[in-house]
């Protein structure tokens, strides 16, 4: 399955693979890659969503009949015409079809993803006049466009044609054949063969729910990246506080703070936890609350040489800068308290131990760095102090612990 986004804020065109196990998003700051993240999240969300509502109603049409009962009847009108026209005796409606499958889709899903983006996204109304469209492939099975602008959806199937054909008997139904299945039309008997057409649309629905399906089966939103964190983080103090309330077990979902519904759906998620009956829930808040780390990374590949003020420089921007002015609203609230802060230089070497995956050779390889580690011979470096809530830090001549492995130990 391919996702090619277009338009989209400040992405321009970014396409997704998700043949691949794992998908690597980096680039300068402010350019999209959260926002590219966060639209494709609510497409799978809601595209699952709605597979599996579809994918539960067989091809018996019950579920699109209930459309055409309504006077939504384009697919009786289709047969009505050709039922009509008397100098047609074969009509390819493959594409009506195609069409009707893609009307389908839009009212029952693009409503919901037009919410959510607004909900999202509070300048959804200037976006869409960027026109941004989103397009989904599987394989040669499918395509799907969505086009928010014209709020509409472009659907391909790769089935084999559907034809209405004239008939001189009414007794004379369908023939699924090799290469194409033909519906029969007896003079003005359309009950029929409107009710396999119906048929047939809940069928190419239902197989394009399973296409979806077969690929995602469960889409979930972590918020990693530095701007999911610091918007995830203002949330996070009531769902501590609900945490740690005596009570044995939590009985509903934890009410949160209006936020973007990718990080409210994480939240959400976290909120349908549950402790066992046996009254030890409060202990297991405190222990989380005792153990609770947020890292902080700033990567950078860097070619050449740094001189300790270049350095010293990164830390004073990520500490001065982001922690106590642009996000200070969330890092120097009262409400939270930190134990320590440790300020770490990772460089090549160093990051060889952190990525290690056994606990005994990160331990090894750990106390080889240490014992030549070079920044104890720069004390320009680790002497200079940085303050933080009003407190001073050096950096560390250590490795830093890795949380990956740590718990290996």
């Amino acid at each position: 399955m391919r996702i090619k986004i277009k338009n989209w804020g400040p992405v321009r065109e970014f396409e997704y693979d998700l043949s691949k196990s794992v998908i690597v998003t980096y680039g300068d700051n402010n350019i999209g890659k959260s926002y590219a993240m966060q639209v494709v999240y609510l497409l799978l969300k809601h595209l699952v969503a709605y597979a599996r509502r579809t994918a539960r109603f067989s091809s018996s049409s019950y579920y699109f009949l209930k459309d055409v009962e309504k006077g939504q009847a384009l697919e009786v009108q289709m047969v009505v015409n050709f039922a009509m026209n008397k100098e047609i005796q074969i009509e390819d409606i493959s594409e009506k079809l195609e069409d009707i499958c893609a009307g389908k889709l839009m009212q029952r899903l693009l409503p919901e993803m037009i919410d959510s983006l607004s909900n999202t996204f509070g300048t959804y109304e200037t976006m869409v006049e960027q026109d941004p469209t989103i397009e989904v492939t599987i394989d040669n099975k499918l395509k799907c466009m969505l086009l928010f602008r014209q709020e509409k959806i472009e659907l391909q199937l790769d089935r084999k044609p559907t034809r209405l054909r004239k008939s001189l008997s009414e007794f004379h139904k369908s023939r699924n054949g090799k290469e194409q299945l033909d519906i029969y039309v007896y003079q003005n008997h359309v009950n029929v063969p409107v009710e396999l057409v119906v048929q047939e649309i809940a069928s190419m629905q239902r197989e394009f729910s399973i296409e979806i399906l077969r690929w995602v089966k469960n889409v979930y939103f972590l918020p990693a990246s530095r701007s999911g964190i610091y918007a995830g983080m203002s949330s996070f103090g009531p769902i501590l506080a609900q945490l740690s309330q005596n009570r044995p077990y939590i009985k509903g979902t934890i009410q949160i703070p209006s936020i973007s519904e990718p990080i409210s759906d994480y939240y959400m998620m976290l909120s349908e936890i549950r402790g066992d009956m046996q009254g030890h829930f409060p202990e297991y808040a405190e222990e989380i609350e005792k153990k609770f780390v947020l890292y902080i990374l700033e990567l950078r590949g860097v070619k050449r040489t740094c001189s300790s003020k270049e350095i010293q420089g990164k830390f004073e921007t990520v500490i001065n800068r982001f922690m106590q002015e642009e996000f200070g609203h969330i890092f120097l609230k009262d409400s939270f308290k930190y134990k320590e802060v440790f300020l770490y230089l990772v460089t090549t070497s160093y990051q060889r131990a952190v990525q290690l995956g056994k606990f005994e050779e990160y331990q090894a390889l750990r106390a080889r760095l240490n014992a030549k580690d070079s920044l104890a011979n720069d004390s320009t470096l680790t002497t200079k102090p940085y303050k933080f809530r009003g407190k001073y830090y050096f950096i560390r001549r250590e490795v830093p612990p890795n949380p990956l492995i740590r718990a290996i130990h």
